[in-house]
């Protein structure tokens, strides 16, 4: 059972491509208090 209480935030993004929506994606995950926000990253097409 998992008693992480850090909420999970879900990513919906797209596409895996290197780009600006993808870079800005890792900025905002990055900066954003890894003590308090749990993240997953769904892609829609590969």
């Amino acid at each position: 059972m998992n008693t992480d209480t850090r909420p999970l935030i879900l990513h919906v993004i797209h596409q895996l491509a290197t780009g600006g929506l993808e870079n800005g994606l890792v900025s905002l995950i990055n900066n954003m208090p890894e003590s308090r926000f749990r993240h997953a990253v769904a892609c829609i097409e590969d």
